[in-house]
């Protein structure tokens, strides 16, 4: 029986490995999928897009703080006002660029904005020159257990660029979180 289920596991792993590959080479930009540990963005899987000279810092095992990383701000979206104090108790709101969101206020502005829109950015909030998309992975009960994010530098990452491929980001992010359980 444990057999069985681990086969299923690593078939699920398998498919959602093929689906953030698939996207990453349908829009030429890397894709992260990543979770939270210890109050840190933890990258799980990471496809760059193929042919880019130009690339993010992004590796598999790398860490990025929650507060001003795309998929961060997606995972901490769900968490309650207590949990979000503990993170800025425990690891502060450290300013990396301009525009970086470094008050409490800033940052529960922007993830009211999360949660009414289903997604987040990251504009140059972690590292000059880059910006991102980021977007819920849920499981079966509808909980945020991990969030995708298309990535790149900010001359390929315009409004019209994620506007153009706002739809099958989405459509990848509703069959990964369908491999994860979720059927809402």
């Amino acid at each position: 029986m444990k057999q069985n289920q681990n086969e299923h596991l690593s078939q699920e792993a398998i498919r959602i490995h093929h689906l953030v590959k698939q996207l990453s080479t349908n829009l030429g930009e890397c894709v992260c999928l990543a979770v939270e540990q210890d109050y840190t963005v933890v990258y799980v899987h990471v496809a760059d897009g193929p042919g880019q000279m130009l690339r993010t810092t992004q590796r598999i095992g790398s860490q990025a703080p929650m507060h001003c990383t795309g998929v961060g701000k997606v995972i901490l979206s769900e968490f309650p006002e207590s949990r979000i104090d503990e993170m800025i108790r425990l690891k502060g709101l450290t300013r990396y660029t301009s525009n970086t969101l470094v008050t409490k206020e800033m940052l529960l502005n922007e993830l009211q904005l999360i949660r009414k829109r289903g997604y987040g950015y990251d504009n140059e909030e972690c590292e000059l020159g880059a910006r991102c998309i980021a977007f819920p992975l849920r499981d079966y009960s509808g909980k945020i257990i991990a969030a995708l994010s298309v990535t790149g530098p900010l001359g390929r990452m315009t409004d019209d660029f994620i506007n153009s491929c706002f739809r099958t980001i989405l459509e990848t992010v509703q069959d990964i979180s369908y491999q994860l359980g979720y059927h809402g």
